[in-house]
């Protein structure tokens, strides 16, 4: 029997399994069904075949046909250190990387660069790891587009859930002793569609809590670190116009936002009323030039349904409709 080792892409995202069980070896339970030449891929996590912990081979003396795959789970290497790891890849972290964005507004069908920069050398990171989730109502995936970062590459992105918002990044660098990533050096940039108007960005990118690829840096010496994914302030490119865009998500059960643009700075009042015209909330104040935002809840209205909201100036004004879901 001949062994060969390969490592596993990022497309490889299984189900969240909430009870592991304790044990170092899969077996794939129909060998025909798992693609492993030349390398191990899915078009997504629904046809991941099925595997057990235990596999009986019949051995003959005559055949040589009792080939059989197997992945190898856990301490691969044989050098983790156990205590680091307990209670999960984030207790005990000591430190963070942090990546940032310059965040925008959206508008309708414009294509957004989305690249994420650090102030890290990056001499002492060997690895990183994230599930990155994206509002898939209001963005639709372009590309991503790897960094100045050593090893990155388009092999280090799994893109087989981007219809569903999910984008999958694993780095690591073999050659730990010099990591090289220029100071604000771009690490990867993200390229989105926007879908729908007046959404800031830091809203809708975020990073998505999983069991099997958790979010984390590594440095040397196995030592886990944060990784934290920032925008920066809001950047709109026309302040002098007053607009006020559609509440998002739009219907919703729990919270929607309301946002708008206002040319200058003023005081302003958000009125909203239900479908025979009746004011539910009033909401007043001081609002400054450019981009502002509300959060509404679904416990401040009173039921589901249709209502409209109007935003009030003293030079301006405007409605929108909203739904509420049960």
């Amino acid at each position: 029997m001949n062994t060969t080792y390969i490592q596993t892409p990022p497309d490889f995202l299984p189900p969240t399994n909430p009870n592991p069980a304790p044990v170092s070896w899969k077996f794939s339970a129909d060998s025909d069904n798992l693609d492993i030449t030349p390398s191990l891929s899915f078009a997504n996590r629904n046809t991941v075949p099925a595997f057990t912990e235990c596999l009986t081979v019949s051995l003959t003396a005559n055949s040589m046909a009792n080939n059989f795959t197997a992945i190898k789970t856990g301490d691969v290497t044989r050098d983790a250190n156990p205590d680091q790891f307990t209670g999960g890849i984030g207790a005990g972290s000591r430190g963070n990387l942090t990546l940032t964005a310059t965040n925008q507004i959206t508008k309708k069908d414009e294509i957004y660069d989305i690249s994420f920069t650090t102030s890290s050398t990056f001499e002492d990171i060997v690895a990183m790891q994230s599930v990155l989730g994206f509002d898939e109502d209001a963005l639709s995936f372009v590309e991503v587009v790897p960094g100045t970062l050593d090893n990155m590459h388009q092999g280090c992105f799994g893109k087989s859930l981007v219809n569903e918002g999910v984008l999958v990044m694993s780095w690591f660098d073999i050659n730990t002793e010099n990591v090289n990533l220029e100071e604000e050096g771009v690490v990867f940039t993200l390229r989105l569609k926007a879908k729908k108007d007046g959404l800031p960005l830091s809203h809708l990118i975020y990073a998505v809590p999983h069991d099997v690829v958790g979010t984390a840096a590594f440095r040397r010496g196995n030592e886990v670190i944060d990784l934290n994914f920032e925008f920066d302030e809001v950047y709109v490119e026309n302040t002098a116009q007053f607009e006020l865009y559609q509440n998002s998500p739009n219907p919703f059960r729990d919270q929607t936002l309301i946002s708008f643009n206002l040319p200058e700075a003023t005081t302003g009042t958000i009125t909203l009323v239900d479908i025979s015209g009746k004011v539910i909330k009033v909401f007043r104040g001081d609002f400054a030039a450019g981009y502002n935002e509300l959060f509404i809840d679904q416990s401040q209205l009173p039921s589901s349904g249709v209502f409209y909201y109007k935003l009030d100036t003293p030079n301006h004004t405007a409605t929108k409709r909203m739904i509420i879901i049960e």
